[in-house]
């Protein structure tokens, strides 16, 4: 408690002062400092009786301390009251709000309290009334006319709502990254902002939609193509430049646009005949536009629509199909941004010219609406930095962006209803994700970069424990839950789930990628892989192992096209494919299109559709163009630390670099699947591959291969399963220990009193409580090798009493027909009339402290962790020393 104090004390001083430094310095250089924010408090000190007002008060304090000289060698932490906490613009840290190694700035809500860092702004439903503009009632239609209400933002103060901007695949030549100044200049001539989503709408936590035709997840199609419109080379003002150091800009030789935008044109298709119909309420209708799988269910583009012609039932793109593909019959579309579309609850409609926002209300709940143009948090060549327990939502770009980055932590956050990705970095090493839960963002989880490949070095890169649900809520193909390009990047343990799109895509080497489980995703994609690989010969040494892949179907209409669980395309090599689980899997497990160097062993796949193809498709990689893979002034031919470490990948030039060779694919067990099969794309036989690669057949059985509950969904193979002996090496896949393991922390602390020396958090099963909740200072204390915990917390924890005779100065703990007995001027504590020899209370700080252990007397089983952890509960605990994962999980939420 002296130590308690003492901090209390220093940080007085150290705000009081104007020499605060030198004060800390000379006082008491290794503590830690605890600065404390409530939301709008005024005048404060950053003491937790008068906090600071913002971040930015607490941000700029620190750098004060580091100016002159004196940060904390323990660090600093910033606690965060309850309460939502508006951003107009994001905060920024830069290297001068970088901690160290030892003292990271760790910003975190405070104990169990609720802390949002939000982009968006509330506005009641009660606010919204019956629409008064005629021309606009004119185009609703008439059976939902008196279900839909409207405000004018304007007189809200909002009036910044960006533009809808095209995307997708058949985008991809005039969609590029915010930091290329041509595709700027592109973006300004065709009239949207690269990288930036549009003012979005949000209740319950849920995504409004913004009002479409069809409704929900149905699509109408492609009748019949009537004109691809301007080819690329006709309209683009761009040229592809031959150097690497610009590789994806573009310019032509006077820097101008070839034509004007407004004479540009896109394809003309006639849609089916419910469509046709339904176009013709749409004569009034302005700025419409459309999303579609216009040739393949991967080639995606949402685009403006130029015309309509409502006799025909066609409609022409204004923004052009960057594709090599012609849109096909029987691809799918649907139309959005109509007021005539405002027809079910939870769509909406903004006229932009006017402000004014019409909706259809689920509910009477609150809206909002997202107004942040930037990320909530931006890390600019910052280091040591710590966000802790956070909700960050409605924002239009990313929560968390970081750039030169190093040694940032993301744990224990919730962040959902983002417009862009969730998580964005470029060149970030040793960045830890763990536990955190991701909702409800449009293009996709996390972009991962750093490390590098040119040398092998890795990212240190660590994602564990995460999960992700409806990560990519427009279905774009290009996007994922991770983007994978940081070399050595490690992603472990997470759940992924309930997206139209692929759970990760690999593009970087040296990747592990294991324990995750994917489920309910690529749900209208084909020709695409939960994982997918594409091209890269450089991207060696992926290792997919132990990894859940259950329960995926997709609604594609392109019979030879189907969904893969691993897809390695035109020549993605040198992954390794170990011991995952495929089950219920209605598309083909893996598919190596002429890729080499793979290793495929001790797959399991059950009720799957097939076990995989392999092709001899030849591809277009040209091995010139590997300035793309390695960046500028490297030669990726001389010095390549790549040579020295895989084999094969030296004589790559020489040695039919497109033929798919020594990949070795055996020891894999299918039940109810279909085994792998092959396909030539190219000229190379079949007999070719099979010469040129080891493939051997899998282990097909008819019956149950041995598992402990197949009906129940239990896949763990027992030890007496037959496969052993026709595969006595074979490494199971670790049913057990996949997907998150949060469900068997709480599952282990469902009837148990967990808690840490010096934290001021305790787990009641699996419900944080304060343990002492009057004086949130107090923790439980290491005493001469033993952990004192208050003798009240103790006993009503764990559904006893406590009770204080202060006539006879004892205390006296009940639980059950037990009871402990306590004088507190000796210390002495009696069990059942007998006294416990080696424990003895202490008082300190008007609290009573016993020995954890004590409360054995009472019945308890107290188990000791090395991490400092003590848990206390009825019998065996099922946690051992060897579970890091929970104990380092435990360990987090105690903080």
């Amino acid at each position: 408690m002296k130590a308690i104090k003492l901090r209390r004390v220093l940080l007085a001083l150290i705000i009081a002062m104007s020499i605060l430094p030198r004060v800390q310095a000379e006082t008491c250089p290794n503590e830690k400092i605890t600065i404390f924010v409530q939301n709008g408090a005024e005048d404060g000190d950053g003491s937790f009786e008068t906090p600071f007002g913002g971040l930015e008060e607490a941000r700029d304090f620190i750098r004060k301390m580091k100016d002159a000289g004196h940060y904390p060698a323990k660090g600093v932490t910033v606690n965060f009251r309850e309460g939502t906490y508006f951003t107009e613009s994001g905060f920024q840290f830069d290297a001068a709000d970088s901690g160290t190694e030892e003292g990271p700035v760790t910003y975190q809500a405070y104990g169990t309290e609720k802390v949002v860092f939000t982009g968006g702004v509330s506005l009641a439903v009660s606010e919204f009334k019956p629409p008064w503009d005629a021309a606009a009632i004119a185009r609703i239609r008439p059976e939902v006319k008196n279900k839909i209400l409207a405000i004018d933002l304007n007189t809200k103060g909002i009036s910044s709502y960006g533009n809808l901007n095209p995307y997708g695949w058949g985008s991809h030549n005039f969609w590029a990254s915010e930091g290329n100044y041509l595709a700027n200049e592109m973006a300004a001539w065709m009239g949207f902002t690269p990288q930036l989503s549009e003012i979005e709408i949000f209740q319950d936590g849920q995504t409004m939609t913004l009002a479409r035709y069809p409704n929900g997840t149905d699509m109408s199609s492609i009748k019949k193509l009537i004109d691809f419109g301007m080819h690329y080379e006709d309209w683009a003002w761009t040229v592809k430049t031959s150097d690497y150091s610009h590789y994806g800009t573009y310019t032509t030789p006077d820097g101008k646009p070839k034509v004007r935008w407004e004479d540009v044109y896109g394809f003309t298709v006639q849609g089916d005949d419910v469509f046709t119909e339904r176009m013709k309420g749409w004569r009034n209708a302005t700025d419409v536009w459309s999303y579609g799988y216009w040739s393949y269910n991967w080639a995606d583009l949402a685009g403006k629509i130029k015309s309509f012609d409502f006799d025909e039932g066609t409609f022409t793109m204004h923004h052009p199909y960057v594709a090599s593909y012609d849109p096909r019959p029987g691809q799918r579309f649907y139309f959005y941004n109509l007021l005539e579309e405002l027809d079910i609850p939870g769509e909406w409609y903004l006229d932009r010219d006017s402000g004014i926002l019409y909706f259809y209300p689920p509910s009477s709940a609150d809206l909002t609406i997202s107004l942040l143009e930037a990320p909530v948090f931006a890390v600019n060549g910052a280091s040591n930095i710590e966000f802790r327990k956070f909700n960050l939502q409605a924002g239009r770009k990313q929560a968390l962006w970081m750039n030169d980055a190093e040694n940032i932590l993301l744990e224990l956050c919730e962040i959902g209803m983002f417009g862009d990705k969730a998580v964005w970095m470029d060149n970030a090493s040793n960045f830890r994700c763990y536990s955190n839960y991701f909702y409800d963002v449009r293009t996709g989880g996390i972009w991962s970069d750093g490390g590098s490949v040119n040398t092998l070095t890795p990212s240190g890169n660590i994602y564990e424990n995460n999960w992700f649900r409806n990560y990519s809520r427009d279905g774009r193909p290009t996007e994922a839950a991770f983007m994978l390009y940081g070399v050595g990047d490690t992603v472990r343990n997470n759940r992924i789930h309930d997206s139209d799109t692929s759970a990760f895509y690999t593009g970087a080497p040296e990747l592990l990628i294991e324990y995750n489980e994917f489920y309910d995703i690529m749900r209208r994609m084909s020709d695409m892989g939960v994982g997918y690989g594409y091209k890269k010969h450089s991207a060696r040494g992926v290792v997919l192992r132990h990894n859940y892949f259950h329960d995926i179907a997709t609604d594609e209409t392109n019979s030879d096209h189907t969904i893969i669980g691993m897809y390695g395309d035109e020549g993605f090599s040198g992954l390794s494919v170990l011991s995952n689980l495929f089950v219920n899997f209605k598309g083909r497990a893996i598919m190596l299109n002429g890729g080499r160097d793979w290793t495929v062993k001790h797959n399991v796949a059950v009720n799957t559709d097939s076990f995989g193809r392999i092709t001899a498709f030849l591809g277009n990689y040209n091995l010139e163009e590997w300035g793309e893979e390695f960046g500028t002034d490297f030669d990726p031919y001389e010095n390549n630390p790549l040579f020295e470490k895989y084999p094969h990948f030296s004589d790559l030039r020489s040695d039919e670099p497109m033929k798919p060779k020594y990949s070795v694919i055996k020891d894999n067990v299918l039940f109810n699947t279909a085994e792998l099969d092959f396909k030539a794309f190219s000229d190379v036989p079949e007999s070719y591959v099979r010469e040129n690669n080891e493939i051997a057949a899998s282990l097909v059985l008819t019956d149950d291969p041995g598992f402990e509950d197949m009906s129940g969904g239990n896949y763990i193979i027992k030890p007496d399963s037959r496969i052993y002996g026709r595969i006595p090496d074979f490494d199971a896949p670790d049913f057990k220990n996949m997907g998150l393991y949060t469900p068997w922390l709480a599952y282990h602390l469902r009837d148990s009193l967990a808690m840490a020396t010096d934290r001021n958090l305790a787990y009641a099963g699996f419900t944080p409580i304060y343990v002492d909740e009057e004086n949130r200072l107090v923790t439980p204390r290491l005493i001469d090798d033993r952990v004192y915990v208050p003798v009240r917390f103790i006993a009503e924890r764990l559904g006893g009493s406590a009770e204080y005779d202060a006539e006879q100065n004892r205390a006296v703990i009940q639980l059950g027909g037990s009871g402990l007995d306590i004088d507190l001027s000796t210390g002495a504590i009696t069990a059942g009339g007998a006294v416990l020899e080696g424990y003895s209370a202490v008082v300190d700080e008007d609290r009573t402290l016993v020995p954890v252990r004590a409360v054995e007397a009472l019945g308890k089983t107290v188990t000791w962790y090395e991490e400092g952890i003590v848990i206390v509960g009825d019998g065996e605990n099922g946690i051992q020393q060897e579970d890091k994962q929970l104990i380092n999980e435990l360990l987090r939420r105690l903080r």
